[in-house]
């Protein structure tokens, strides 16, 4: 069989198989026969940018209780439902290629899925809601006296007597401590005149300090721990002086 002969029938068979197609595929007007059905129409986003999907989210690590941002297209301008790990997450705002959405209030991991025109699009990578945590400040709590083996005169602050102080921060390194008059924590600094106060144990909640030298008149108990200089809430009563004649 020459080339020539080759060419004629291979477009006599492509015109024969779409003549047989023409006749199968229902006219305008006509009804489908059974089985067939008509190729759907893409949407927009699924023309130009194929099918819909979830690119990320972020942050990855995301504070309980706030916004975060998942990306991608094909959403639709229809809001629908985000959940992440399974929990619904509150929808704040809503776009084709991104949305905004609130993270539960308790402590969550898994990934996020959005819920959209009948399609769940679910992202690749896991992401974890973190519970905030109150933020706890350096403070003193509280001051007991403990009186000194020879020392009686209770309420008042006497040389062998030691002072257990409790709170939080005071840190692992041993800081300065002191006593001064007034209220105001960052006067009066320690100096010559203050009373002698000797560390017997330090830790980050609890504190002891043995009185070595002799306190007048009322006066409060400052630590200084790291950065934070700290002001007891109450007061320490020591031995008034007599008036001078």
């Amino acid at each position: 069989m020459t080339p020539n002969v080759r060419v004629a029938a291979a477009l006599l068979l492509f015109s024969l198989a779409a003549t047989a197609l023409l006749a199968l595929s229902p006219k305008q007007g006509d009804a489908a026969p059974p089985g067939f059905k008509h190729p759907k129409a893409p949407s927009a986003s699924e023309s130009y940018y194929g099918s819909p999907f979830v690119s990320h989210v972020t942050p990855a690590s995301i504070p309980s209780g706030t916004q975060f941002s998942v990306l991608g297209r094909g959403f639709g301008t229809a809001a629908g439902k985000v959940t992440l790990g399974g929990e619904e997450c509150e929808v704040v705002e809503w776009a084709d290629h991104a949305i905004s959405a609130r993270a539960p209030d308790e402590a969550v991991a898994g990934k996020v899925a959005v819920i959209a025109g009948g399609k769940t699009l679910t992202g690749t990578l896991e992401v974890r809601v973190v519970t905030k945590s109150a933020v706890k400040l350096p403070s003193i709590g509280t001051v007991q006296i403990e009186k000194g083996p020879n020392n009686y005169q209770q309420g008042l602050a006497e040389p062998g007597d030691t002072f257990a102080v409790t709170g939080n921060g005071f840190g692992t390194a041993q800081g300065e401590s002191w006593l001064g008059e007034g209220f105001r924590p960052t006067v009066p600094l320690p100096d010559a005149e203050s009373p002698a106060l000797e560390v017997t144990s330090w830790s980050d909640t609890s504190v002891k300090l043995k009185l070595t030298t002799e306190c007048k008149g009322d006066t409060r108990l400052r630590i200084r721990a790291g950065a934070f200089l700290l002001l007891a809430p109450q007061g320490i009563a020591c031995p008034v002086p007599p008036p001078e004649e």
